[in-house]
This record gives structure tokens, sequence and C-alpha cells, in this order.
């Protein structure tokens, strides 16, 4: 038998299928065509959904505008080209077995000083998948099998939408801008993840949970902002475990930027995951980022250029989380077919933080909620009129409790001076020790203007208050130092949550 030979096709067999043009191409010839166009002529705005037996989308190269095309001896007839699982009948679902998690956790002990606390009950049973949102879906496979397990005890309403977990305590169960409205703001608490260590985040979690705190925020960085605060866990596996750690709380990112150091489509998944393990409590909360955590992957965008890369991004992170299968291409990210195959009941909700129009805009058109660090009321304003009027408003306090002042102003000039930087320096230093040069003229009295500190119940009232009064429906403590955690939380059990309860 004769060796089978290579066949080596012919220059003239190799055809151009640049935008659905067939023929050989000069090399040296301009490309004059940059519209990006799936196959057949349509442009990306037009779809390119292969439900309805419509050929693969074309992808493109990030920044470039151009399609990419694998070179081939013919044209792809594409039709002919579809993944086996898109038949029109699902598979049948494996038989599901309830998930075991040991029984009841050991309760806290209480925090320092003898006081003791309400420990939380976080004994689990099993946790049903099943698929949520919006049509058009497809049947989600874990449906069928979801059927004879064991429910979650208690209410099942979501702590934002209404839909999944109770509503944060003192709050009605009617939906913003009903008759009934809010009759009390959310007490959160916020876990910053650059003053502290991945267990000790944990612990705080459950602790805060246990004196009463409604919703728990987490922050998303790379790095710390100083290297006096000598920490930055990775925010995804503190929230998984939080998730399991806790019961009753809301869960939040606080904020993660899906436009660098993560792909928008993994994003998406990350939030569904964390859905699942919170039995529908989390919030997925998303910003454009900063300079600082998102330089480890390259080049950091200039401003516009974020901004259309955040929109593309929420694009392609909504329709995931409704249970949609998204085939995408635009300017910045191709995403030829995605789908989540694990989601918790109701989607999980979305949140933008704005800081002017055009994101307040992008927070109205896209999300479930705002997130704003300053107790703006014309930004609140700007939110409503693009659409956003009657959705949750996110806003976040810092503190710093301590029994000595001076002790507070120290603490906040070490850790927490870069905070009066503003939003446009903030977002472009590259690192902790650009922030140390920036603010190494900082005095103590300069880092502690405007941030309450000491043991004043009414000065830590006041700032809370602003937010309040300008119209926020959730508001997270921030205390300044990993270290204070346990004695802030102890004196917020005792003196400062019920004040706020009062506004």
């Amino acid at each position: 038998m004769e060796p089978r030979q290579a066949r080596i096709p012919a220059p003239t067999d190799l055809t151009n299928t640049y935008h659905g043009k067939a023929g050989p191409r000069d090399p040296a010839s301009p490309r004059t065509d940059t519209t990006h166009r799936q196959p057949g002529g349509r442009t990306a705005e037009e779809g390119c959904g292969r439900r309805a037996g419509r050929p693969w989308p074309e992808l493109s190269l990030p920044g470039r505008g151009r399609p990419f095309q694998h070179p081939r001896r013919e044209p792809i007839d594409a039709s002919r080209h579809r993944l086996r699982r898109h038949r029109a009948a699902p598979p049948a679902p494996r038989p599901r077995t309830k998930l075991l998690h040991g029984g009841p956790r050991p309760a806290w002990s209480g925090p320092p000083g003898g006081t003791t606390l309400p420990a939380p009950s976080r004994a689990r049973t099993g946790h049903v998948a099943s698929g949520g949102g919006s049509a058009p879906r497809r049947e989600h496979p874990n449906q069928a099998g979801a059927a004879g397990l064991a429910e979650r005890p208690g209410p099942t309403t979501h702590a934002l939408t209404g839909q999944g977990w109770p509503a944060p305590a003192g709050v009605t169960g009617d939906p913003p801008g009903s008759d009934e409205e809010v009759a009390m703001v959310s007490v959160g608490y916020t876990l910053l993840s650059e003053q502290a260590g991945p267990k000790e985040l944990v612990d705080h979690a459950v602790r805060a949970e246990a004196v009463g705190f409604d919703h728990l925020v987490v922050s998303d960085c790379y790095s710390p902002w100083l290297d006096s605060q000598a920490h930055s866990p990775y925010a995804w596996s503190v929230l998984g475990a939080v998730a399991h750690a806790t019961s009753r709380a809301a869960l939040m990112s606080y904020v993660t930027c899906p436009i660098r150091r993560y792909h928008p489509a993994v994003v998406a998944q990350k939030a569904s995951t964390v859905g699942v393990l919170s039995d529908g409590r989390f919030t997925l909360g998303l910003g454009a980022g900063e300079h600082l955590n998102e330089y480890v992957t390259g080049r950091w965008p200039h401003v516009r250029q974020r901004h259309e890369m955040f929109e593309e991004a929420l694009k392609i992170i909504k329709p995931l989380l409704n249970g949609e299968t998204v085939a995408f291409s635009g300017n910045h990210y191709a995403v030829p077919d995605a789908y989540l195959w694990d989601r918790p009941e109701q989607p999980v909700p979305m949140a933008v933080a704005a800081s002017g129009r055009r994101s307040a805009t992008l927070a109205a058109e896209y999300a479930d909620a705002v997130i704003a660090t300053e107790p703006d009321p014309h930004l609140l304003q700007m939110y409503d009129e693009a659409g956003g009027a009657g959705k949750p408003r996110y806003g976040q306090v810092v503190i710093c409790y301590g029994p000595d002042e001076a002790e507070c102003r120290s603490l906040l000039h070490d850790q927490f001076r870069w905070y009066g930087l503003g939003w446009k320096v903030k977002a472009e230093l590259p690192g902790p020790d650009s922030f140390a040069e920036a603010t190494r003229f900082v005095r103590e009295e300069d880092a502690a203007a405007g941030i309450p500190y000491g043991p004043d119940v009414e000065r830590h009232v006041a700032a809370f208050r602003r937010f309040v009064d300008a119209g926020f429906s959730h508001v997270a403590l921030l205390q300044v130092g990993g270290g204070s955690q346990p004695m802030f939380l102890t004196w917020a059990h005792e003196h400062l949550l019920p004040r706020l309860r009062e506004l």
C-alpha cells in the first residue's frame, strides 16, 4: 500500500471569506470595509442567534474591528457545523441528590466584653438549582430533577427584588414605588478586603449578621490602596465562604470591574454561582474600575474606552444572568456562545456604580439598583430621570470608631489618607506606591476631615443621616482598621444600630 500523501492546495484554491466575499484576495490591497458583519451580511446589532438555524457569528479581535477567519480551501457551510447540545430535545436530567452540609455549626461565643449576642442559625438543607428570568431561554436541565428535593425552610423573598429571601429588618415587603414605601433604611456592613485577610473577613461577616446588620458588601480589589493596609484576598472566594457561613444577610460585591481583570461572561458565571450558594441573597455590584486593580492584565484604557467597554460588558452580563444564551460581537468583546448552567431560582440582580449623568443612565437602563459613594441628591435625580425611579440606591459611609480620638486620627492617616484624592485621581494611579507618593503631604487633620471618628455615637449617626436624607435605601458602614472590627461590632450592637433604626 502506498503511503498517503498530503495534498497541498494551489494558491487559487484559497478563498477570501472576509465579509462574505469569495475569491482570491491581494494581501497588499487595503481593507476598506471595517464594519463587523455576521455571515450573510448581518451586522452585530442585527444578531446572530443560532437557535433559529442561523450560522455561527464571526469572532473579532478586540479593539481592531476586523473579523477572524481560519484559512480554508473552500467556503464554510456554517449550517452544517452546530454543537450537538443544541438539538431540539434536551437530554434527560440525571437524578439529583440532596447536598448535605454536616448539620448546624457551632454558635459564635459572642464578642469581647461579656456581651451575649444571638448566634445565627446556619444549618443547611439541600439547594435546588433551576432556571429563572425572562424568555427567551432554554429549558434548564435541572428543573425536572428538582421535584421532591427538600426546600429550605423560612420565607422566600429576595432581599433586593422581593424574590427569594426576606427583606431586611424594618423594610416592608412591598416593592419600591408602591403605596407602601420603605419604612426603614437597610443598614449594611462593609467587608473591606484591603484591610483584613480572608479568614478574618468571613469571621467579621458572621459577627455582623449576628449583631443585626441587614446586608454585607465586599470590596473587590487586587491591591490595597496603601501598603499599611496589607491585605487584598480574592473577593469571590471570600463571597463563596461568606455565602456558606451566613443565612440571613443580603450579600453584594462592592464593586466588581468587568472590563479588564475579569471577562464579562466570567463575571456573570461568578455572580450566578454565588447566587446559588447564598440561596438568592446576592446582588452583583459593578463599576468601571480603577487602575490600581486592573493594571495586572496590561494597559489601562482611556476613560472613554473604559466606558465603551463597560457598556458592552453590561450587555453581555445581564442576559446571561437572566438565563439567555448570548452570542455577542462588539468593538471590545466577542462571545460566540455563552450560557450559564447553574443559576439561582431568580436572576441575580445587578447594581451599577454611578458618579455622573452617563453612568447614572447606564445604571437606570441595565441595572436593578444604583451605587453611589456620596450623598448627592442631584445624582439620584439624574438616575430617576433616566428611568431609575423606584429602584434601590446603595451608599456607603466611612467611619472610624474608637475610644481615643487621637488614635482614630492616626489610624485614618495611616490607612485612609488616600480617600479624599477624588475619583479622577483614584481611577488613574497604578499601585500602592503611587498613592503613598500622592498623599505624602497629607496631614492627620486632612485625612480625618469629612470622616466621623471617635466614640461619639451622634457624630456617626449624623454622617449616616445624610445618605438617608438624600434618598438612599441601603447604606453600608465602613469601619477603618482591620484590627478594630470586633470592638466596632460590639459597640454597633449596643449603641449605633439602635440609633440608626430610629432614623
